[in-house]
């Protein structure tokens, strides 16, 4: 990778974070709240002004964004977005070619996470992977011989809308019972920072366990790479989450099943992002 100026963008429920990223490590970053204005249009000119900031009024070679949802990378337009619950089938890849005239690309916040991952991190030297991030709701995407699915159009890996009990709360995405209901920041009734109770975290972990038994029982992928902010909790409900998969998948199934930390940490989706 030349030393040129590469942009990776992540764009979550809560803040967006931007990082200019050289030789795999991110050399400069801001963050700040996603906040009540978030038109495509007005994301995109605070992308760009902070993008500006950042190099110093210099252009950049190449930006990458990831953000929550389902996301057609051919046609680079957001289809749906929880979190973003305007934005229904958005060109925001043209509205971002409008703002940066360089090289670009969009694709889901989680897809990005595990290609930094597979390139520089947990996932290196993996053929089949399971990414799962842990925010305001559950990213998730997969790579299988060492390529990113996307299905169809850009519905895979949306994990966090698994249904795991139908007569559960109301999740965003207008089902019920989903699991980043249980196993995000959505499953506390504080900010997870502040959270000490430790019955919270052990329900937080069963949960956890639970959706990655399902994943590993339909995928057959026993590799899960867990990133996102709240992973910075893991010492709270690592016990729990490892203790909750093997009840629910096979013995054979469960004592292959390896599941470990982004090693990117909260910069994978700005690495990959960047790449």
């Amino acid at each position: 990778m030349t030393e040129s100026n590469r942009i990776g963008i992540d764009i979550g429920g809560t803040h967006i974070r931007l990082g200019v990223v050289r030789n795999g490590q991110v050399v400069q970053r801001h963050q700040e709240p996603v906040g009540r204005h978030r038109h495509p249009s007005d994301i995109a000119s605070r992308l760009q002004h902070i993008s500006e900031e950042l190099l110093n009024t210099d252009k950049p070679d190449h930006v990458g964004i990831g953000l929550p949802g389902i996301i057609d990378i051919n046609a680079q337009r957001v289809l749906r977005s929880p979190h973003f619950p305007e934005w229904v089938d958005v060109p925001f890849g043209q509205i971002l070619q409008e703002a940066f005239t360089c090289p670009m690309v969009i694709d889901n916040d989680a897809n990005m996470a595990l290609r930094g991952e597979a390139t520089l991190g947990a996932a290196k030297d993996l053929n089949h992977a399971i990414m799962i991030t842990l925010g305001t709701g559950i990213g998730g995407a997969i790579m299988l011989d060492r390529k990113i699915v996307h299905g169809n159009h850009g519905f895979a890996g949306e994990m966090g809308h698994m249904v795991i009990d139908r007569n559960g709360p109301k999740c965003a995405c207008g089902s019920r019972g989903c699991w980043e209901l249980y196993a995000s920041a959505q499953a506390f009734q504080q900010p997870p920072h502040t959270v000490t109770d430790s019955k919270e975290w052990h329900q937080f972990g069963y949960h956890l366990g639970l959706g990655i038994a399902s994943l590993a029982n339909v995928l057959g992928i026993t590799d899960v790479i867990v990133g996102g902010g709240l992973s910075n909790a893991w010492e709270k409900f690592e016990p729990s989450m490892k203790n909750a998969i093997p009840q629910f998948t096979y013995p054979e199934t469960a004592a292959q099943i390896r599941v470990q930390r982004a090693y990117l940490k909260e910069d994978a989706a700005l690495i990959g992002a960047s790449l």
